[in-house]
């Protein structure tokens, strides 16, 4: 878990907390669906993006939102974490 909060601070600048680690290592090992549930502004979102930091340079991920507005909350989080 250590590893995992090294890399996503380092990539994203967020200090994850133990159940944000938990829910990346189970998508990390891709061995078991899950399931994340938590409140408005707890982070699940982090959750989804730290896969990236562990993907190839250029590598494609596909993120699916249920209103346009995430969406773009979305593509501007990552594009200021590109910088």
């Amino acid at each position: 878990l250590s590893d995992i909060r090294k890399c996503v601070q380092e990539a994203f600048g967020v200090r994850l907390c133990i159940w944000q680690l938990k829910v990346i290592e189970v998508l990390l090992r891709r061995d078991a669906d899950i399931v994340s549930i938590a409140g408005t502004g707890m982070g699940k979102t982090i959750t989804f993006y730290a896969i990236l930091a562990f993907k190839a340079k250029g590598s494609v991920q596909i993120i699916v939102t249920p209103l346009n507005i995430l969406g773009k909350q979305n593509v501007a989080c990552l594009e200021k974490a590109e910088e």
